[in-house]
């Protein structure tokens, strides 16, 4: 199968070209039911990263991966800048988390799912061998089962043996994925579930830091028909018990904590889902799915992500003339910009035509405040930010008499429990028309749940942000993680 990353250049195989290759793999395996065992990975250039990336993110589909002529990251290959990645709750940490997708090597572990061959040529002067080194030098230090070959002499394309080199061919033929019954044992990490969120009979739903890596070690013991866990940010997790024997009883170990019993289990009930306390940090067995209105690999917030699930975008109409004519004009420009770099087309109405019934389920955009747009009230009434003409709130943070700041943000639909809002607002005309400036359909560029900031970010960079954090998974400020940038804030009232 070959899925065309949106358009020719796409988005390096990340974001929405990661979500192109996910939909057309599902089509094809459904119609042409191809052996689970033997499904392969590779690609060349950017495919040679999307094969890093994509088999990094999505381990469990495959028995062995072939980057051919592939860069690692952003950071390995561009040299994309960084900010401060030490966790502490600053709007430089935020902002690193917010594009915590694109480090490959954050999730290298899962690697160990399948054989890797790499292949590159030597005097590659597009994408470096340099790049083919750094990695067989990482794999070196903990992976069993990869391969590299650099061809003498060779530059970025040379031939169809760059794409179909038989040494590779031979490698994935010797390879086959195990059926998850065999498996024994799981290693798997994440940084958003809702990207990447199972492998094997073990399924992270949600976390306790947002876009931070989500660890799970778990290996089935059959000597004593018990399942023994490690996890690292996990807030809820479900394992699928297909190990024991029908109408046998068998335990669970999370963390060291003491053994859960559980009693037989038989048919499909085999799903068991596991809550953390968020304070206690003691585990426990839930009697059914976690709630669809939080947080989970559903829906998991991030900004960007409000652009997917056939999205309709909704421009204010009843602000001033300055306010209605940019929604309207922003809401075009953006769905043009879509259809040119993701070849997708997106309906645009007015806020007087939206009607939820028959838009259901489908990720709304609006453009503008509420002041401004009618559709504001259906979508977000109880949404702890709200933005007015001159007055933003997030959370207790009140923010009056600003008329120059943007806002953007992410909200579950209230009336679906799959769709997203999101929304381009600000306090003013001169706030939200700083959204022109702004890269959302790029990838290797991300955004947290919510952002706030002014004009004079086009100057001083991070400095003039003034709010950035991820919701809680209950959708809170109180329970999210914010930064806050307080020589630019007010005093939170009491």
């Amino acid at each position: 199968m070959a899925p065309t990353n949106r358009r020719p250049f796409g988005f390096d195989w990340e974001d929405w070209g990661r979500l192109d290759f996910q939909e057309v793999f599902a089509r094809a395996v459904k119609r042409y039911d191809p052996d689970p065992a033997r499904l392969y990975l590779t690609g060349h250039s950017m495919g040679g990263h999307g094969t890093w990336q994509i088999g990094a993110t999505l381990p469990d589909a495959f028995a062995a991966i072939g980057p051919s002529a592939g860069w690692t990251s952003f950071w390995s290959y561009v040299g994309a800048a960084e900010f401060d990645d030490s966790g502490d709750l600053t709007i430089p940490s935020i902002l690193m988390r917010a594009v915590r997708q694109s480090d490959t090597l954050a999730l290298a572990r899962n690697y160990l799912h399948y054989g890797i061959y790499i292949l590159h040529g030597e005097k590659d002067d597009n994408v470096p061998a340099t790049e083919a080194h750094a990695m067989v030098e990482h794999l070196s230090d903990y992976h069993p089962d990869f391969m590299y070959h650099e061809e003498p002499g060779a530059g970025h394309w040379w031939g169809n043996r760059c794409c179909d080199w038989p040494p590779m061919m031979e490698f994935f033929e010797q390879r086959a994925r195990p059926a998850d019954a065999e498996s024994m044992h799981v290693e798997f990490v994440t940084v958003n579930p809702a990207s990447s969120s199972a492998s094997r009979w073990c399924t992270i739903n949600s976390q306790l830091q947002p876009l931070q890596p989500s660890r799970v070690v778990a290996d089935y013991l059959p000597s004593s028909l018990q399942y023994n866990i490690v996890t690292e940010n996990i807030a809820t997790m479900a394992i699928d018990a297909i190990h024991p024997e029908a109408g046998r009883s068998f335990e669970v170990v999370l963390d060291g904590q003491a053994p859960m019993t559980i009693e037989a289990v038989s048919g499909s009930a085999t799903r068991l889902w596991f809550e953390r306390d968020r304070d206690s940090h003691v585990w426990s067995l839930l009697d059914q799915q976690p709630p669809l209105t939080h947080k989970g690999a559903h829906r998991a917030g991030q900004f960007k992500a409000a652009f997917r699930n056939h999205m309709v975008f909704v421009y204010g109409t009843n602000g001033t003339f300055d306010e209605n004519d940019w929604a309207r004009e922003k809401a075009r420009y953006d769905a043009e910009t879509f259809w040119y770099r993701g070849n997708g087309s997106v309906d645009v109405i007015p806020d007087h035509e939206f009607d939820a019934k028959r838009y259901a389920n489908r990720n709304v955009i609006l453009y503008g405040h509420a002041d401004m747009n009618a559709a504001w009230e259906s979508l977000l009434a109880e949404s702890p930010v709200q933005a007015k003409r001159g007055r933003l709130t997030v959370g207790q943070q009140v923010i009056d008499n600003r008329d120059d700041l943007l806002c953007l943000f992410i909200r579950p639909r209230p009336d679906s429990n799959t769709a997203s809002v999101g929304v381009i607002c600000g306090t003013g005309v001169s706030g939200m028309r700083l959204a022109d400036r702004l890269p959302y359909f790029v990838s290797g560029i991300g955004y947290p749940d919510c952002l706030v900031m002014s004009p004079d970010v086009l100057q001083q960079g991070a400095d003039a942000i003034l709010v950035a954090g991820f919701f809680g998974n209950d959708w809170s400020v109180g329970n999210g993680e914010f930064a806050w940038n307080r020589e630019l804030l007010p005093p939170v009232s009491q």
